[in-house]
């Protein structure tokens, strides 16, 4: 499977989910995704500068009501469990 197959595909299931806002990170390895994200209709995208400030992003705009996702790298996911924990 291609990266842009792989893109469409993990999309579509993040739409079928109901997922309507994302927040990213900027990662050449997942620029197939991003690009996605950026155009696909009816889903927010609220780019980030660090992991932990998708935590919150996601945190608060589901309290409002929104179902979100956050795409970062594995990695990243470490550096953002303190944000996961206090929250």
């Amino acid at each position: 499977m291609t990266a842009e197959a792989a893109a469409k595909t993990i999309m579509g299931g993040l739409k079928e989910a109901g997922i309507d806002l994302i927040a990213t990170l900027p990662d050449v390895n997942l620029s197939d995704l991003l690009r996605e994200v950026e155009e696909a209709p009816g889903i927010l995208h609220v780019p980030l500068c660090r992991e932990e400030e998708g935590i919150g992003v996601c945190a608060g705009a589901y309290l409002v009501g929104k179902k979100c996702a956050a795409i970062i790298q594995n990695g990243g996911f470490f550096n953002s469990s303190n944000a996961i924990i206090s929250t």
